[in-house]
This record gives structure tokens, sequence and C-alpha cells, in this order.
């Protein structure tokens, strides 16, 4: 029999605080909608699992280590079994520091603690529940942000309808996956919503917002609701975005596009969970691996530059000029690097029934997402990125030959060419260990 409890906590902060998410510096001057942390329980025979998803940029690895330490005290349930996600919005918390933005002290302090409360909320309301997953394409709402240039070079967020721009370096995924959590009344109780999208439709305002997975929520809430709670579990979306470059007609951003994709990936996913059969058994099991991935060594011309254009007034605290940014960052990564050239990222693999959760650390590129999924045994995969922890974009090699925004030398872009490729191959490992814990219910 399987248990499930679900729960929602508003983490929004005061207004005046930053907001990450862009390369200089912001305050939030309103809320535009509130920033939340939604948790999701699960228990079969006695073994739970956690999932949970928070409106920030990212998750910083400490951070996941404090609240799964938490987590246990709190609800018992073991740190291999919690997975948590940010959905990634450019309008979140001030929880991390990226490029232009400082970390909120204060906020940071009190994040883990909001974590573990959602978590502790869900695990104090488990009852009998029923789980449907369901897979299926929404079209037309995601689209590639990288392009070849009739320079030879590749660029992000390419300009629209200019002859310069010529064909996208590679495809969007249109893939939506995700389950529905019912309890014996037919009441839901969550909903997990897997897609890949960079959330930055409302733009480079200054304000709190969770950009369009609040309109994914506000949709199935409308539908089934307010009791519901609705993770939004980001797909690989590094080289994914919103906008479609090679239609100049429609400019995809602000709030009235917030809604339309928001309620465009709602739509979809109540149509494809309406059609989904629930089954109260299935198999539980969580397993995860860390692998040692290098970082990128920053040329000795960038750290002479950095060291002559920086004071150290600027390493403390990240000027707002565009070149002065890049050269910290180069100094910062340095300084990363020399306290060690590797970095250990968790690969996490969770089984529910026929479904599989797979979780990466990171701004992961479209490509390795569809090579995850096509690999693995289950009948539904969801491909999850920025989950426990984060080591900044991941790349493909062609992104790599091709050079641009994602793959400048940043502590948000550090890692070796090979790093997607060495997660996929652990996670395709992952999945079929979980799987062969018992049949998929569609073989005999």
């Amino acid at each position: 029999m399987i248990r499930a409890g679900a729960a929602e906590i508003d983490i929004t902060p005061e207004i005046g605080r930053n907001v990450p998410g862009q390369w200089l510096r912001r305050k939030a001057e309103c809320v535009h909608d509130p920033l939340l942390v939604n948790a999701l329980v699960l228990e079969v025979e006695g073994d739970r699992v956690a999932l949970v998803s928070a409106d920030v940029l990212s998750l910083k690895n400490r951070v996941v280590a404090e609240a799964r330490n938490l987590i246990l005290d709190l609800a018992g349930i073991p740190p291999t079994h919690v997975f948590l996600a940010a959905t990634h919005t450019h309008t979140g918390a001030p929880v991390v520091d990226a490029l232009g933005t400082e970390v909120d002290p204060e906020v940071l302090s009190s994040f883990p603690d909001a974590l573990a409360a959602a978590v502790g909320r869900a695990n104090d309301q488990l009852r009998p529940a029923r789980v449907a997953s369901w897979s299926g394409i929404a079209p037309d709402l995601a689209f590639p942000r990288r392009f070849h240039m009739l320079d030879g070079t590749v660029r992000t967020h390419a300009p629209k309808g200019s002859r310069e721009t010529l064909n996208a370096e590679d495809e969007a995924d249109p893939t939506l996956t995700g389950l529905h959590v019912w309890d014996e009344c037919g009441e839901l109780i969550a909903a997990c919503v897997n897609f890949a999208c960079h959330p930055i439709v409302v733009g480079g305002a200054s304000f709190y917002s969770a950009d369009y997975p609040d309109a994914v929520r506000r949709c199935l809430k409308r539908m089934h609701g307010p009791q519901a709670t609705v993770l939004y579990l980001n797909g690989p979306c590094g080289d994914v975005g919103p906008d479609n470059v090679k239609d100049p007609s429609r400019f995809r951003y602000g709030e009235e596009w917030v809604d339309r994709i928001g309620f465009g990936i709602g739509g979809h996913a109540i149509g494809l969970a309406s059609l989904a059969d629930a089954g109260d058994d299935l198999v539980l099991t969580a397993t995860g691996e860390r692998v040692r991935l290098g970082l990128r060594a920053v040329p000795d011309f960038y750290l002479r530059k950095a060291a002559k254009a920086l004071t150290d007034a600027d390493l403390a605290t990240p000027p707002q000029d565009f070149d002065l940014i890049r050269l910290r960052e180069y100094a910062l990564l340095d300084r990363e690097r020399r306290e060690g050239d590797t970095v250990d990222a968790e690969i996490a693999a969770l089984r529910i029934g026929d479904t599989a959760v797979v979780g990466l650390p990171g701004e992961i590129f479209a490509a390795f997402g569809r090579q995850i999924r096509a690999a693995s045994p289950f009948r539904h995969t969801l491909v999850v990125e920025l989950a426990n922890g984060c080591h900044g974009y991941v790349p493909t090699r062609q992104a790599f030959r091709g050079g641009g925004y994602e793959t400048w030398l940043a502590r948000s872009s550090k890692l070796m060419p090979e790093a997607g490729e060495r997660m996929v191959e652990c996670a395709t490992a992952l999945l079929k260990e979980i799987a062969s814990t018992a049949p998929r219910p569609d073989q005999p």
C-alpha cells in the first residue's frame, strides 16, 4: 500500500533584498507572486522518499547537505532518499551568488530549515494514496536558444528575425512527464510536472516571482482544488528558452506569456493525467552515486588580466560591470580550483513503480536529457536538472566547439567537456540498477 503526504511553504523574502538571475545586481521592489517550497513524501512498506521543489535559481551543495540532515532528524528519511530540486526561476530567493549578484546571508541561513519544514509537514500528513504516472509532449512551449551566426560564432538569445542568425545548434525537448498522487476519496494530494524550459519569461524584472512554474501550479490548482501541492521539476534546459528566435512576429516574454506558457504546460499535464491509470501497489526505491568531474583550468592570460584590473574589494563584492564580472569569475574559479581540481557530482535515481526520476546537479543541455530517457528501461522517466546541488552549466561537446555564454569559464561553467557524458553514463547505470528490483508492470 502507498501512503502519501504533501505540503507547501512560502519562502518569499521581504522587499528590498537581492534578486539573483541576471548579470547585474537587482533589488526586489515588490512581490509578483509567492516563492514556494513544495514537498511530497511517499511511503511503501515503511520505506519513504521525499521530493522537494524550491523556487530558487539553484541549490548550494552545502544547503542540500544541511537540509538532508535536518530532514533526517525531523522526519527520519535518510539523505539518499531526499530529492531536492530548484525550479531555476531567475527571480527567486537570494540563496545563491551568481555573477554580479550576492547571496543574502539572512535568507540563506533560514533556507535549509524551510526545506526541512516542508518535508516534515508532508510527512505528518501521510495517508493512503494512489499514483498515476504519465508522459506526452507539450509542443511549441520551449525552443532552442543557441544559434549559429553568419560570422561563425554561436550566440545565446540570438536576435529575432536577423539575417545574421542561421540555424539552431540543437533542438528543444517537448517531452512532458509527471505523476499525480490521489487520496482514497479522489482528491489530488500532489502532482509532479517535469518539462524543460528556462524560467526567464518575466525578464529582468525587479520583483520576486516563480515565473511560469507559478502559472503551472495555478492551472492545476484551478482544476483539482487549492489543497493540491504542485511540484514543478525543471528538465534539462541549459540551452532551451521560452522564445522562438525564428518567429519575429511574437516576443514571448512578459506577464501574458508567463500564463500562456505555464497554463500550456499545466493544461497538457491535466490532459495526460486524465488518461493515466492510478495504482496503489508499487515498488519504491532510491539510489545515487557521486561522479568525480574535473574542473577546467583558467589560462594565465586571463588571471593576469584579472590581477591587474581587480581590487580586493572587487573580489569580496561583485562589481557592476560586465567585463569586471567576467574577470572576477576567472579569479574566483582559479581560487576554487587551487583547493581541488575536481568535484564530486551526485547523480540520483528514484523509482516509483513504472516511473523513474533522475536528478542531475547542474544546468544540463537538452541532448543529455533525451539520451537518458532513450536509454531508460522505465515507461516514464523524469529527468530533473539542478537537483541535489549545482556545479554549473553542463554543455555538450558540440557546444564547447561552438563557444558562447554557457561555455564561458566561470564558477557557473567550470566542468570539463566530458562531464555531461559521464553524467549520462552514471544515470543510465543507476536506472538499470533500480529497474532490476522488480519486473516492469508491462513485462511478464
